[in-house]
């Protein structure tokens, strides 16, 4: 069949059929109407026997006064903290006061520069001559020096003003100046 044609008398099949519906659909509304309904007593409208709505009132009305005492009693417990922390001082006063700057050492200002300037100190001392103690005489010499100084004379035995040393090929990397005689 082609499109757009139709069958004879679909039309008026299609038409009967929804006359046919809308007719049934009147006749169940008209049954419910005509329908008798469930008598009405008013005494199953609320169960008295269940419920004593006077105690419901009273622990209602209880619970709400017991509710009000609580926030009052906190908030005159806070109002005597507020008392006890300031020291009978209005708050204000309290307030105003600013503690002194903690003692030293504090956190650092300027992180960068001041790391700068204590690696410029450092490396100025691992660098320069300088006097430890001039009056024992103890001389701070630059590191270069010093490694050229163990290597020519060797590792110092003792202490380190008695003058004696020992010599750099004595001993090992693992027992040092131990194996040396």
């Amino acid at each position: 069949m082609k499109q757009g044609k139709s069958i004879p008398g679909e039309k008026l099949t299609v038409y009967l059929g929804e006359m046919a519906g809308l007719m049934r659909a009147a006749g169940e509304m008209a049954a419910e109407v005509r329908a008798p309904h469930d008598p009405i007593d008013p005494s199953t409208f609320a169960e008295s026997r269940d419920v004593n709505a006077k105690w419901v009132v009273i622990v209602g009305s209880g619970l709400l006064l017991l509710l009000w005492a609580i926030v009052v009693s906190i908030s005159l417990f806070f109002v005597y903290l507020k008392y006890d922390r300031t020291g009978g001082r209005s708050p204000s006063a309290v307030l105003s006061y600013i503690p002194p700057q903690p003692p030293l050492p504090r956190n650092e200002s300027n992180s960068i520069e001041e790391m700068n300037a204590f690696r410029a100190r450092e490396e100025y001392i691992l660098t320069h001559y300088s006097w430890i103690d001039k009056k024992a005489g103890v001389v701070s010499i630059p590191i270069d020096r010093a490694i050229a100084l163990l290597a020519q004379r060797g590792i110092p035995r003792g202490s380190t003003h008695s003058g004696e040393y020992v010599h750099p090929h004595a001993g090992s990397m693992r027992t040092g100046a131990r194996g040396s005689p």
